[in-house]
């Protein structure tokens, strides 16, 4: 059984930070950058180990690049050519665990909104703001979120981007 999902970025040498994906409700909201290509890895906990399967996109702009990767009970998804201000759904099938049963096909989804470091679904001044106030202070797992460029760094660079997708926003 899938227990948790998160999209992950490495923040340069300070490591590694993911934003849940909550299973219900509202997905959750991932506000840092793809870069040039819109990257961005998607990782599934299970209940058991597993040792195969396949994701797909089934909802919104983006692909899966190359295969999943195994490790233990988690499968990475790296995903590529996701846009910004979309709602993206990557669906998981002939997920096999270590007991060789095979989960239901089962999808998951997570909205694309670069610069809504509080994840509200919007970009304004309140994330500008909250980018600025974390300027010059060292990434960690409380601030990642500000780092809207993954960079490792909280710079003015990460306030000047959120600014640029001010009024940006999901329904």
């Amino acid at each position: 059984m899938l227990t948790a999902a998160s999209s992950r970025k490495t923040h340069g040498a300070v490591g590694t930070f993911d934003v849940s994906l909550p299973r219900t409700g509202e997905p959750g909201v991932e506000c840092r950058t793809g870069r040039a290509n819109g990257n961005y890895a998607l990782v599934f906990v299970f209940n058991n180990s597993v040792v195969s399967g396949n994701a797909s996109v089934t909802g919104g702009v983006g692909s899966v690049s190359g295969s999943p990767i195994f490790e233990d009970n988690t499968m990475t998804v790296n995903l590529t050519a996701l846009a910004d201000v979309e709602q993206i759904t990557v669906t998981l099938s002939g997920v096999i665990d270590e007991f060789s049963q095979v989960l239901p096909s089962t999808p998951v989804s997570m909205n694309v909104l670069i610069g809504d470091v509080n994840g509200n679904r919007l970009v304004n001044g309140t994330d500008v703001a909250l980018v600025k106030s974390q300027v010059g202070q060292a990434v960690t797992g409380s601030n990642f979120r500000e780092d809207v460029n993954a960079n490792g760094s909280l710079t003015s660079t990460d306030a000047a981007l959120t600014k640029s997708h001010v009024g940006d926003g999901l329904p």
